[in-house]
């Protein structure tokens, strides 16, 4: 991953600032929380990078289509749910609703990738 990679690619450097954002969010999160620790919000940074930037910059990179739109949201669904995880951890609750944004958020992944394939195989 080049700056020149990053530079050409409008995907990779909206990823980029998600990522940023969200680290960024986390830490100040993490410093107001007294204390209390949750690895959903302190890796939360990790899914916009690995599941948005690097695809989009590889991708790039060897001259193939960007993830689809399917694939953007169910980073987007991962992210939320990983967030709100990590909020109502820090809290001192759980709540069983967050589990289905990752159900829904891996489901958006897979079908994502069943667009990519299947646009590749017509082309």
């Amino acid at each position: 991953m080049s700056a020149s990679s990053l530079k050409n690619n409008s995907y990779a450097k909206n990823w980029f600032i998600i990522t940023v954002v969200c680290a960024v969010f986390s830490a100040i999160y993490e410093y107001f929380s007294h204390g209390v620790i949750s690895y959903h919000m302190v890796f939360l940074f990790a899914i916009p990078l690995l599941l948005g930037m690097v695809p989009s910059v590889f991708l790039k990179a060897a001259g193939m289509e960007m993830p689809s739109r399917l694939w953007q949201d169910g980073v987007l669904v991962l992210l939320f749910g990983t967030l709100l995880s990590g909020v109502f951890e820090i809290y001192g609750t759980t709540i069983a609703f967050t589990r289905w944004y990752f159900i829904i958020g891996l489901v958006l992944l897979c079908g994502g990738v069943c667009v990519n394939i299947l646009h590749c195989i017509r082309n």
